[in-house]
């Protein structure tokens, strides 16, 4: 039987962003004391709003039951919570928010158990809009979840049965349009879901780091068995997500890898994205220079998306730049010309080569011919190549 009765209700999921920082760094005894602080502040909301209550759950989250007569008391609600927990948070230092899930009654559910299912949907997508925020459930979140669960079931599938398959991309100099590297590019077997869905489904979850291992150790094999060969093997660049950089046996693993395969440092090449860089932090920098000393050449990846900073290229040992697609869409053609030759130019004059890719036309070769890019990779040349296909193009 439902709470509401005949009344129209809600149910609020509130989650607090950041709290685990602020048990790791200030300890389980004061984060329970932050935990019974924002529960008075609940209780003193409670005596404003008639019909509300507030229910803590397991850690860091909470649960509001209110039963309302004006939708417009909603809204009024939860900028309440959220402007209560941040006058808090403020007062007392802490880098701490709120993201709250709406789920209505009846629309949404006719119980509790389906309304907080609803509501957690619609938690996690406020976390996903940039927390402290709220989201009302709809009906896409659920079709949007059943998708995620269904190709992180694929990708453990996958780890399970070696069902990957790593393509090859060709990067070439765009001066003597010789074959320079290769770029590794990952593929489910016998799939149509593309990399841009499940890479970010794997990089939410921790199989990103067991995925990205998968692939390191697959590449330098195949890059042995191209040596047995007697192939003249060009360098292979390797994607690496945040938390597999960030990974404790990371580096130990680069260096197993290539001992068990027999293999020249510069023969892999590792790309790197610019949101690792979000912090100057000093222990990413190290370990970035201590990959550059094993040999180890380092791309920055996708420049143009979202954070891009020529200030990064100032403090980071990168030895090459990869001009995104969407970037060079934009800006590579007759009437931005200027725009990207003072982007290549300014990269240039850090000592660093530049790599355009995602490149279709020939109009986009030439112009980056005569502003001085360096290499380009793109559909324009070829297509990502299977391992065999990149003995052919080698051999030609």
């Amino acid at each position: 039987m439902s709470v509401f009765v005949e009344n129209k209700g809600c149910l609020l999921l509130l989650d607090l962003d950041n709290f685990k920082n602020v048990n790791d760094t200030l300890g389980h005894i004061y984060g329970d004391n932050v935990l019974v602080d924002i529960s008075n502040i609940f209780k003193d909301i409670e005596t404003i709003y008639d019909g509300l209550r507030f229910y803590r759950m397991a850690g860091d989250e909470f649960i509001a039951i209110y039963k309302f007569t004006d939708y417009t008391k909603i809204e009024e609600l939860v900028n309440e919570i959220k402007d209560r927990v941040s006058d808090f948070a403020i007062n007392k230092g802490l880098n701490i928010s709120t993201s709250i899930g709406i789920a209505l009654y009846p629309r949404d559910g006719q119980s509790i158990e389906h309304l907080l299912m609803k509501a957690d949907m619609a938690m996690y997508e406020a976390k996903e809009n940039g927390k402290n925020t709220y989201v009302y459930f709809d009906t896409k979140m659920q079709e949007a979840v059943k998708e995620k669960t269904y190709i992180e079931n694929k990708l453990i599938d996958a780890l399970k049965t070696n069902n990957f398959q790593i393509l090859y991309q060709p990067i070439y100099d765009i001066k003597t349009g010789e074959v320079v590297s290769f770029e590794a590019l990952l593929r489910i077997k016998d799939s149509n879901i593309s990399p841009a869905k499940f890479i970010p489904i794997a990089e939410k979850s921790n199989l990103i780091v067991d995925i990205g291992n998968w692939v390191i150790e697959n590449v330098l094999s195949q890059i042995r068995e191209w040596l047995n060969r007697g192939i003249n093997v060009k360098p292979v660049s390797i994607n690496i997500s945040v938390k597999q950089f960030l990974d404790g046996t990371f580096l130990d693993l680069i260096k197993e890898y290539l001992d068990e395969n027999n293999i020249y440092r510069d023969l892999i090449q590792l790309e790197i994205t610019e949101s690792l860089l979000l912090e100057k932090n000093e222990h990413t920098i190290q370990k970035l220079k201590t990959i550059k000393d094993l040999g180890i050449k380092l791309i920055l990846d996708d420049f143009g998306t979202g954070y891009s900073s020529l200030s990064y290229l100032t403090y980071i040992p990168v030895d090459r730049v990869k001009l995104d697609k969407s970037l060079n869409d934009r800006f590579v053609n007759k009437y931005n010309i200027e725009t990207i030759k003072n982007i290549i130019g300014l990269i240039k004059s850090l000592d660093l080569t530049v790599t355009a890719e995602g490149i279709e036309t020939m109009e986009q070769v030439e112009i980056l011919r005569q502003i001085g890019c360096d290499y380009v990779q793109g559909y324009v040349f070829s297509k990502p190549l299977i391992a065999e296909g990149c003995i052919d193009l080698l051999k030609n």
